[in-house]
């Protein structure tokens, strides 16, 4: 697995078991920005991180394999047993009892690396046989690169939600309202053709929030400057450039939009949103 998709896993359980980033970041006695990079997939974890999540309930087999653990207090407490014993020993690497396609998950330094391997057999401690279905490597399917932008987007949003929404919408529910969008079970799924179409549901879906009337009295400047960039996301899309450039001429007689007061913004915006919607419902969208 790569270190994009262990961190999706990561964020499926803490989610799960209800904690905020911020409060599961005390819990496992890391920084913000500690578990920040682990969620964003720039970091790898280490191994006591790793095993003071397995205390609060985090099913680290899943993070790391994304497999359900069977026996998930088991497995949290041999996993702690074996990193006290391997840091009493000083070991340089610790091995834990999970193997995928023969190659183990090994700690070395106390660093937890990514799982390698082809072969979707996984064995937990009480031996119990698991298939794994894989998704194999497709030139049609977006790229890590591509992943890790949708991720970095999806936090904004989550981010953005939890600042201006009363029952703010988690992780798990944007993905899951990804997908829907792109048609697939998974994100990893969303085929390079629809990469663009993913990416701009997702900055829509972050303008609206940026748009909101607690964003633009928290933030004013943010706010005029995230109505620019939700303009440009629906022009771009329908390709309305001609038609948006003339309209800044002969509506408001000037050739951007940052020359607008806020009364003309508003009155654009609202003829941008007017063509954006009439041009989808002409194509059917």
């Amino acid at each position: 697995m790569q270190l994009i998709d262990i961190a999706h896993n990561l964020i499926d359980e803490r989610e799960r078991l209800g904690y905020s980033r911020k409060n599961f970041a005390a819990q496992v006695n890391k920084t913000d920005e500690s578990l920040r990079l682990y969620e964003t997939g720039k970091a790898n974890m280490s191994a006591e991180f790793l095993a003071a999540a397995a205390q609060l309930g985090v099913d680290v087999q899943f993070v790391l394999t994304g497999v359900k653990s069977e026996n998930l207090h088991m497995v949290a407490q041999k996993f702690e047993n074996e990193l006290n014993q391997a840091l009493n020993e000083n070991h340089g690497g610790i091995q834990f009892n999970a193997e995928v396609s023969g190659s183990p998950v090994v700690g070395n330094n106390n660093t937890v690396n990514q799982v390698t391997g082809t072969q979707n057999n996984i064995t937990t401690q009480k031996h119990i046989t698991k298939t794994v279905v894989e998704i194999s490597p497709d030139d049609n399917r977006i790229d890590e690169e591509q992943k890790a932008t949708l991720l970095d987007l999806v936090n904004k949003i989550v981010a953005k939600e939890q600042e201006v929404k009363r029952k703010p919408k988690t992780h798990r529910a944007v993905w899951s309202s990804l997908n829907a969008h792109c048609q697939v079970s998974t994100y990893k799924l969303i085929a390079k053709d629809d990469f663009e179409k993913a990416k701009m549901f997702l900055r829509k879906w972050l303008g609206n929030l940026n748009n909101t009337a607690t964003s633009k009295r928290n933030n004013p400047t943010a706010y005029r400057n995230n109505q620019y960039s939700t303009i440009h996301v629906k022009i771009k899309e329908l390709g309305l450039e001609e038609w948006y450039r003339d309209t800044l001429k002969s509506k408001f007689g000037v050739d951007s939009s940052t020359e607008l007061d806020e009364v003309e913004m508003k009155k654009l915006v609202t003829m941008v949103n007017g063509k954006y919607n009439r041009e989808k419902k002409k194509l059917g969208k």
